[in-house]
């Protein structure tokens, strides 16, 4: 028990020691998001794993 807060104390204080990331360069490297719509389901008659003599018979609702 005491190792493991030992070891989570040296790791915060070493990741804090970083000034890579300071206010004064937050403006230097632009924040970009993104987003993506990618449709999962399983064509009808993909077999299911963990049940090798059933596949799909349809979808009910797409993933």
């Amino acid at each position: 028990m005491k190792i493991t807060i030992i070891f989570f104390m040296a790791m915060s204080i070493l990741t804090s020691c970083n000034n890579q990331g300071t206010v004064e360069n937050a403006g230097s490297v632009p924040f970009e998001v993104g987003t993506e719509m990618v449709d999962l389901t399983p064509s009808v008659g993909f077999p299911r794993y963990g049940f090798p003599s059933v596949t799909s018979s349809g979808v009910l609702d797409p993933l």
